[in-house]
């Protein structure tokens, strides 16, 4: 086997030359010959590519008449899209197998009324009260179309790396959805816009959130909600500020709001979909999701 070495000044002494041989059989004529069919080139004098498929490009901060450098396509290395975290799927909320249709379940909203009568006396009727609580469907969708050369290309199958981005793409959208939904425009109704949730104003910085965060819990208490299954959710700014706030301003030994992730016995979740200084402390168990 003849192994031949491509060279840039001969390419350019038989683009440029002014000698009357005849150079059109040597190497770098040929080589170049054929680029120019390659690439549908015809004006051009040279056109160099790398058989090797290694692209040649400017370096960063490269100027006119700057080194160029090598640099490989390497299919098989990537780096996927890094997305917030999902906070649903840690909070233990709950799912409800649905076939795309509007779902109703009961809803015990009052209770029996028990009293203290004469043996004799008469017992008066109370209702156990129900409601219906309805779930209509709402339609989330992402599309990401695939050019055949990247098909073509991609190691490990692109087709499997888009998959798996549209569906943490979704859930995305379902934790938003769930936490800080309108209501309004096709979106459903988060938490933060419910009405009948218990609210409070607090600050959640400085002396006073380790306060705040247990009066949060006790608005639950007096609801006679006495799940041990709290947990916190707030966005990284505010997270940042509870971790290094001292539960009292006059002794720091005495700890951090937030401490090991979590305020008292109760883990703490990020999500930036929330706005800062905004806190939600509830049993997300409670948290009905009708996935389809």
């Amino acid at each position: 086997m003849e192994k031949k070495y491509f060279s840039i000044s001969k390419a350019i002494r038989n683009a440029c030359s002014q000698y009357k041989k005849d150079v059109s059989e040597e190497y770098e004529t040929l080589v170049n010959q054929e680029n120019k069919r390659s690439f549908g080139v015809e004006d051009a004098d040279i056109v160099l590519s790398n058989k090797e498929l290694h692209q040649r490009a400017l370096g960063p901060s490269a100027t006119v008449g700057a080194e160029l450098i090598n640099t490989d396509y390497l299919p098989q290395e990537f780096v996927t899209y890094l997305r917030p975290q999902l906070t649903l799927e840690k909070t233990g909320y709950y799912n409800i197998p649905v076939n795309g249709n509007a779902v109703s379940f009961a809803v015990c909203s009052g209770g029996s009324t028990a009293g203290m009568y004469d043996l004799d006396g008469e017992l008066s009727g109370s209702d156990l009260k129900f409601s219906l609580k309805t779930l209509t469907p709402k339609k989330a969708g992402v599309c990401i179309p695939i050019p055949y050369s990247l098909i073509l290309q991609g190691r490990p199958e692109v087709d499997a790396m888009v998959e798996a981005d549209v569906v943490n793409a979704l859930y995305q959208k379902r934790d938003e959805q769930i936490l800080i939904g309108t209501g309004a425009d096709g979106e459903a109704t988060g938490i933060l816009n419910t009405t009948g949730i218990n609210t409070l104003t607090a600050s959640v910085s400085g002396f006073g959130a380790w306060k705040a965060m247990l009066s949060g819990v006790n608005e639950i208490r007096k609801a006679n909600i006495f799940s041990e299954n709290l947990a916190f959710v707030m966005n990284g700014d505010t997270y940042v500020d509870l971790c290094t706030t001292p539960k009292n301003k006059d002794n720091c030994m005495a700890g951090f709001v937030i401490e090991n992730d979590k305020i008292g016995n109760y883990p703490v979740y990020v999500n930036n979909a929330i706005t800062g200084n905004t806190v939600l402390v509830g049993d997300f168990g409670e948290v009905a999701v009708a996935d389809f």
